[in-house]
């Protein structure tokens, strides 16, 4: 499957949470990159060369919050699981008009990438619906078995 960009920003501050920390990091302002594959961030900055790729079944929630008693302005919030020890991210964007535009371009990528997990869960309780349709309770051959005694 090949890679394609959604949406590209820029002028986007970082802060990441890292599992173990209470406080949020700033990583500076950035290249918010959203593809078919994964969310993307770069550091803008030529003293820093920072950059994260999260492909996207690591992304566990992604929402625009706007709740400015956070101690944030509106941004995209995301929380990760299993992308090296990051559990949360804020994406701040200078211009915040955008952030429709980035939650879109993620929901749709998003759903470009379903979740091995929820997959692997839907086809096991599709099996186990299988004798249901049996109205007697009874499992086919077992029915006979019963009755010859």
């Amino acid at each position: 499957m090949s890679t394609t960009v959604l949406n590209t920003q820029v002028a986007v501050r970082m802060y990441s949470r890292k599992e173990e920390d209470e406080e949020f990091n700033d990583e500076g302002l950035g290249v918010l990159v959203v593809s078919s594959s994964s969310l993307s961030w770069s550091s803008s900055s030529a003293s820093t060369s920072v950059s994260h790729s999260v492909p996207y079944p690591s992304i566990v929630l992604h929402a625009i919050s706007r709740d400015v008693s956070s101690g944030f302005p509106p941004c995209i919030y995301c929380q990760f699981e299993g992308y090296q020890d990051i559990a949360e991210v804020r994406f701040v964007p200078d211009d915040s008009s955008c952030l429709e535009s980035i939650f879109e371009s993620m929901s749709t990528a998003a759903s470009m990438n379903p979740d091995p997990d929820d997959q692997q869960q839907e086809q096991e309780d599709e099996g186990e619906g299988e004798d249901e349709d049996d109205p007697s309770g009874d499992a086919g051959d077992d029915d006979a078995v019963m009755n010859e005694e």
